[in-house]
């Protein structure tokens, strides 16, 4: 691990990375790539210790809230940040300024076991386009690269959101998300097409019992 004086923190996109390099060995993980241009072993963290600063002065100067980006490249909760807390200060100096977090990682869109993903429809995430009700804010936030079909091609969407808790059908409705076939709520009810034919079998009305046929032909009678 060494430590450098970084000229910047924030990429175009709005994105940060606080460290260059890990530490967990991923055999997926294509940040080694040369195309990112490492002058020093991979394994040799190079932290940008006057991140916090920066990312400060960057916010502070900035007229309209946007996301940042956290992890685009390299885990922002590897093993040093337990010691050096970079994330963490930067994390608060974020919600100082009153600026959204999008925290991107191996794997995250993945749903995990209990959670619930609900997908943007109509804009990618930003601030104030997605519900923050109180003891159930959001555990992860995704925008795609565009607008992409999900769910089997069924909706198309720019980003989703994972919580912990379901959202109510008004707070769905008011930022126009749609909820995941998967979520654990969803899983319960019957799909839409089973509810109409049920509903249209109970207005049926009742049959009348079938008369017994005495077996006598017309010419008994």
């Amino acid at each position: 691990m060494h430590f450098v004086e970084a000229k910047g923190i924030l990429s175009a996109q709005n994105g940060m990375n606080l460290y260059r390099g890990c530490t967990h060995g991923c055999i997926y993980c294509d940040s080694r790539s040369k195309c990112y241009q490492f002058t020093h072993p991979f394994e040799d963290i190079e932290v940008k210790e006057n991140a916090p600063q920066l990312l400060e002065n960057a916010l502070r100067s900035r007229r309209k809230k946007c996301m940042i980006g956290t992890g685009a490249m390299c885990d922002p909760y590897m093993h040093c940040e337990e010691q050096l807390g970079l994330t963490r200060r930067c994390l608060e100096i974020i919600d100082r300024y009153q600026f959204g977090v999008e925290e991107r990682e191996p794997d995250s869109r993945r749903q995990g076991p209990g959670h619930y993903r609900y997908y943007s429809t109509q804009r990618p995430v930003d601030i104030g386009t997605y519900p923050k009700p109180s003891g159930n804010r959001p555990i992860e936030i995704f925008n795609y690269d565009g607008r992409i079909p999900v769910e089997g091609g069924n909706l198309l969407a720019w980003g989703e959101l994972i919580y912990g808790k379901p959202l109510t059908e008004k707070q769905m409705c008011d930022y126009e998300l749609k909820p995941s076939s998967h979520n654990p709520d969803r899983a319960e009810r019957p799909s839409i097409t089973r509810q109409l034919k049920e509903a249209a079998r109970r207005a049926e009305p009742p049959k009348e019992p079938e008369r017994q046929k005495t077996g006598k032909s017309h010419e008994d009678r």
